[in-house]
């Protein structure tokens, strides 16, 4: 068992980004006494044009806080807070291609009202998320095809496309960005130098892409062709977002563009802010994550979700640093499960385990001639939990406190790294892991040690007529699972879950979720609404619904396997590069925890129905009758 020490930093005593007025607002007269459970906030959005606009976000932040509140209007333009503490709060509604209308409030009587008139703005670009970008690039040509997915499949993976193409450069300058790319090490993404081995799609496609994306985003006019989502309605506009900044430990000061004022732009991920990977609720009201990036004081943390309170746990390793770990998963009695990075260097990647009743931490490190821990875990049916592998999959038993070794069946291919990525444990005891590169799903049987796989097949790239044999040839030598470095054709499974006979793969590129019986293999790929989103992390809640996270359109989808039915929930942020997810059953409510890993936040949305707006919407009436 390794030492941990704890630090703590109080959110309230930080600063926080002051929003100026004014929007059109209107502050109705208060009664003196509050609403039974906290203080109302309602109101208005309209255009300048008197359209009543539904499903803008209308975000609110008390002063001297970093937690942000989020609900989203109706059809009739009205929305509805939940009751919130007295006080002053900056407010807030956006919707892409309208300019921001801000407010502030006082929130001292049972209800309060404001208003927005939202005015409209030509040039949108800025408030777009990737796959909005992605459906503006042109396919009208086989050039324009291939170099779109040239675009994506290799310029993305340090930054979306919305980050990229809110900047305007001529030839010159888009090649000056690709020659940086092209030597970023893995896995950190620092540049190597110049003598670093260049990928070789970069060096590649340098100059003809360079020229692409100065057709697309240079001097001149642009043959993009750009239009918003449209907008939230029905079931994704009754929803609750709350969102808490999570502040580096080692630079605990804020960068000004988290992504909550869409004005701003894309934020970059550079920016201090980022670290937190993995979020799990626990039974106590707090939040625990992962740090995934290099801290001298963070391995992981939790936050109070109602004070905002953090606590940072320290477990020391070499130079000085915290270790740090990748994912983070929940057994069945509620105990935490995560990686971390070797206690020295070349040794191997290890398994934590956290009671979040005590805070106690153990630590299991594998046995020489195992494989060690790598960068995903989770807990099987059967009390096992597993973890991904350079080779395949690892699952220990606590009750002996044993691991188990399993390698993937295919280990040698000349297309990229064979390593596991996602890994999930499913009723039987058995794991199941991704081999990104590959499309392999991998399969280990806990109780027979045999190991099988799926293969899915190969996705239809949009410029499939335009490749030649030398350009496919060329990506064989990518030799890489970075997540945007690939081939045109891979479909790409990342992070997966288990649902009873189930398990759900999200294909990364594919557009689509993988759907494979766990006793036959069979597999059935079921196409995702949102295209160029990335799907990267799956879920599944109490009810059997499927959550998944895109990566790049700021969005979590919900299916409902019975009906088929999708729902996607946009977040209040933009570039937030969601990658971890996870469900928690709140008494009987469930609730969806959100990791916004590149400006570095945790979201927790709560779906609220149809009834309970209907209820509160009573409420409002009422309190506002008797003034």
């Amino acid at each position: 068992m390794s030492i941990v020490r704890r630090n703590r930093i109080g959110l309230a005593a930080l600063g926080v980004l002051a929003f100026s007025a004014l929007a059109m607002i209107i502050i109705q007269p208060s009664r003196s006494q509050a609403a039974p459970n906290g203080m109302l906030l309602t109101g208005l959005v309209t255009s300048t044009s008197g359209e009543k606009m539904g499903g803008v976000v209308v975000s609110a932040q008390a002063e001297g806080k970093l937690i942000i509140t989020s609900v989203y209007t109706d059809d009739q333009g009205r929305y509805y807070f939940p009751a919130m503490d007295a006080g002053s709060y900056n407010v807030w509604a956006q919707a892409v291609g309208y300019e921001t209308g801000r407010g502030q409030v006082n929130l001292n009587g049972a209800v309060r009202s404001q208003n927005f008139s939202m005015k409209s703005m030509p040039d949108f670009l800025k408030q777009l998320s990737q796959d909005r970008i992605a459906a503006a690039l042109p396919e009208d040509t086989p050039e324009h095809r291939k170099m779109k997915d040239v675009f994506e499949n290799n310029c993305t993976s340090c930054h979306p496309m919305n980050f990229l193409l809110q900047n305007r450069f001529d030839k010159d300058g888009w090649s000056s960005a690709i020659y940086l790319m092209s030597r970023l090490t893995l896995p950190d993404m620092n540049f190597g130098g110049v003598d670093y081995p260049p990928f070789p799609a970069f060096q590649y496609y340098r100059d003809e892409l360079a020229a692409y994306l100065a057709e697309m985003r240079g001097p001149g006019t642009s043959p993009m062709r750009i239009s918003p989502r449209a907008r939230p309605s029905g079931e994704a506009a009754m929803a609750v977002v709350t969102e808490y900044d999570i502040p580096s430990p080692d630079r605990p000061d804020l960068p000004a563009n988290r992504g909550q004022d869409w004005s701003l732009g894309t934020p970059s991920s550079m920016n201090g802010a980022r670290g937190i990977h993995d979020v799990i609720l626990d039974n106590f009201g707090n939040a625990w994550f992962t740090q995934s990036e290099p801290s001298v004081i963070r391995s992981y943390g939790k936050i109070n979700l109602k004070t905002g309170e953090v606590t940072n746990y320290t477990v020391p390793g070499p130079n000085g640093l915290a270790v740090h770990g990748h994912a983070m998963t929940r057994d069945q009695d509620g105990i935490l499960w995560f990686n971390l990075q070797p206690a020295a260097p070349g040794g191997p990647g290890r398994l934590a385990r956290v009671d979040p009743a005590t805070a106690k931490l153990d630590i299991y490190t594998p046995p020489k001639g195992m494989a060690g821990v790598g960068g995903d875990v989770s807990a099987d049916g059967k009390g096992g939990v597993w973890a991904a592998t350079e080779t395949g999959g690892i699952r220990f038993d606590p009750k002996t406190q044993k691991f188990q070794d399993f390698k993937s069946l295919t280990l040698n291919s000349p297309i990229g790294m064979q390593g596991s990525y996602g890994i999930a444990g499913d009723q039987d005891g058995n794991g199941w892991w991704t081999q990104i590169s590959l499309d392999i799903i991998g399969k280990g049987d806990s109780y027979t040690g045999e190991v099988s796989e799926v293969k899915l097949p190969k996705r239809a790239s949009r410029a499939d007529d335009a490749y030649t044999a030398e350009e496919r040839k060329m990506y064989e030598l990518a030799g890489t699972n970075a997540p945007r470095f690939t081939a045109p054709d891979t479909q790409a499974p990342r992070r997966p879950a288990a649902d009873g006979d189930i398990l759900w793969a999200p294909d990364y590129f594919g557009d689509n979720v993988a759907k494979i019986d766990i006793h036959t293999l069979k597999y059935t790929l079921i196409p995702i609404p949102v295209k160029d989103g990335g799907p990267y992390k799956l879920a599944v809640d109490k009810n059997h619904d499927v959550w998944i996270t895109l990566v790049d359109a700021d969005t979590i989808l919900k299916y409902d396997p019975p009906t088929q039915k999708w729902t996607a929930f946009t977040l209040p942020s933009i570039g937030g590069g969601l990658r971890h997810l996870s469900t928690f059953d709140n008494q009987g409510t469930v609730q969806v925890a959100i990791c916004e890993t590149r400006t570095g936040k945790i979201a927790v949305l709560q779906e609220r129905t149809k009834r309970e707006l209907q209820a509160l919407q009573a409420q409002v009436q009422q309190l506002s009758a008797e003034k």
